[in-house]
């Protein structure tokens, strides 16, 4: 029971790692025993739903992830972009002038 105990929390910290918290400033501060107590003891919470964590134990939906919606936003972007970059050139910047200095 103790290899799956230890098993888990290690999993669970490179879970940790992988969100950016880095792990090695914990060590310091707390004996790896203890970290492994607490990081096992947060796992149980959260399968439990002592502990809710939107998305993983609630609040999760069926749905693909919106990771290409940046990509989305950004050839948004770039065509607006394209657009205003041509329409600047194309417009008449004597008329600009005198519409936007009184």
């Amino acid at each position: 029971m103790t290899d799956e105990i230890e098993k888990k929390a290690l999993e669970y910290m490179g879970k940790i790692e992988t969100m950016g918290v880095p792990l090695k400033p914990l060590s310091r501060v707390t004996s790896r025993p203890r970290l492994l107590r607490v990081a096992y003891q947060y796992q149980k919470e959260i399968e439990a739903k002592k502990r809710i964590v939107v998305g993983i134990n609630q609040f999760k939906t069926e749905e693909e992830p919106l990771h290409d919606s940046f990509e989305s936003i950004r050839r948004q972007n770039n065509t607006r972009r394209r657009k205003l970059s041509r329409i600047k050139k194309e417009r008449d910047q004597e008329r600009v002038r005198k519409t936007l200095v009184p």
